[in-house]
């Protein structure tokens, strides 16, 4: 009988008069090596065992670690697969999702064990514990990323998450933040332009009227700003990371990336509002330059602290608010900015793919997805529009309607 090629497994029989089916598994993930045996009684059975043992392996279904728990799979996978399709800030955040949401809940089991009564246990016990259905569903989007590399690893069969339902969000859509009205975006802009706090006053005004991120704003460098060309770039963004620590906690830590996708990386210009709180905001860090002297840590950023080094945006967050207050505008979120910016130009019929670019949005779809189908204004002029073109005397065309229902009933 020939011999068996590698990956073909192996019937043997043992001094006790049994046969075993015996294949090769592809190693754990820390690479150790692993073997699947069934024992039969006689040497035909144990071919047939063989051959069903192969097939299994090939359709995904045995190809499993016995001891490998959730949390394990977790730390290989961010460890590995994660790091090498993400930037370290995202892994981090990862993980952070993973420690504070997931893994209390569904860690201890094995990763073969995990199934969809365990994902919707922990949804529910998140919901209990006050969380909103966005984190939650944040928490579920890290677990089945970390679960799908196990499915293509051949790890296990199917990813649990995907068999399950997220939560629902209030009222059975996404949630949108609430922009400003032209109104209240005209009157915050009118205070921006002498407000004393110059780094709140230009934020506010840059968020408006270009539509940037939090993080892209502030880390914003002198050398972003052409002059002479009337625009600025986006190089990299400012963000605030979760790291983990020795002793097993979270410590927060101020940190620049490159932008959020490579459509991020723009070139905007720059409106007369814009630039003028740029030069009181460049005229107020010199000042604070001259008055740290010694102190002054330059760090290129054209929003800093008094010290020049980065600001807060937990800082930022609570002078934003004070703004508000002495405008006399409700305590909207700051990323309200961005959303007015998006909300203003789509009501003004600016078309979308020019708001897309201004975003830095990766495709179309996203933006269509984040504003248009939020905003009822744009269905009300759509069918505006339409009945102009179709129907554009409504009120004649009516009362003809009756008239010849009169003339069939007569």
């Amino acid at each position: 009988m020939p011999r068996r090629s590698h990956g073909e497994g192996t019937v043997y029989q043992r001094s006790d008069g049994r046969w075993v089916a015996e294949v090769q598994l592809p190693n754990d993930h820390l690479g150790r090596r692993r073997r699947r045996k069934r024992i039969a009684k006689t040497k035909k059975q144990a071919e047939q065992l063989r051959r069903g043992l192969l097939a299994d392996i090939e359709a995904g279904r045995i190809d499993i670690d016995d001891s490998i728990t959730v949390t394990d799979w977790c730390e290989t996978w961010l460890a590995g697969a994660a790091r090498l399709t993400c930037k370290e800030r995202t892994v981090a955040g990862y993980k952070y999702a993973l420690d504070r949401w997931v893994l209390p809940h569904v860690g201890r089991y094995q990763l073969r064990h995990l199934h969809v009564g365990h994902i919707e246990t922990m949804q529910t016990s998140l919901l209990d514990a006050s969380l909103s259905a966005s984190t939650v569903r944040v928490a579920r989007r890290v677990l089945s990323s970390a679960l799908s590399h196990a499915v293509a690893s051949r790890h296990i069969a199917h990813n649990p998450v995907k068999d399950s339902r997220p939560p629902r969000y209030p009222e059975g859509q996404r949630p949108m933040l609430e922009p400003f009205t032209e109104e209240q975006t005209r009157q915050l802009l009118a205070v921006c332009k002498d407000h004393t706090d110059t780094a709140v006053a230009a934020f506010v005004t840059i968020g408006l009227m270009l539509g940037m991120r939090r993080g892209e704003i502030l880390g914003l460098r002198l050398e972003d700003i052409d002059w002479a060309e009337g625009c600025l770039s986006i190089n990299q963004a400012l963000n605030q990371d979760y790291l983990p620590t020795v002793d097993g906690g979270w410590m927060t830590e101020l940190g620049t990336s490159t932008p959020k996708t490579r459509h991020s990386r723009r070139e905007l210009s720059t409106p007369p509002s814009v630039r003028s709180v740029l030069l009181r905001l460049q005229a107020t860090r010199d000042a604070q330059r001259q008055m740290a002297g010694d102190d002054w840590k330059e760090t290129g950023l054209l929003f800093c602290s008094k010290n020049g080094k980065p600001m807060w945006p937990s800082s930022l967050t609570k002078r934003y608010q004070r703004l508000l207050g002495d405008a006399g505008l409700p305590q909207l979120s700051i990323h309200a900015l961005r959303h007015t910016f998006s909300t203003i130009c789509l009501l003004n019929e600016i078309p979308v793919e020019q708001v897309q670019t201004a975003l830095g949005h990766s495709s179309i779809r996203t933006t269509k997805d984040m504003y248009a189908n939020y905003i009822p204004q744009l269905a009300t002029k759509a069918i505006s529009a339409l009945s102009e073109v179709l129907d554009p005397d409504t009120h004649q065309r009516h009362l003809e309607v009756v008239k010849i229902n009169e003339r069939k009933g007569a």
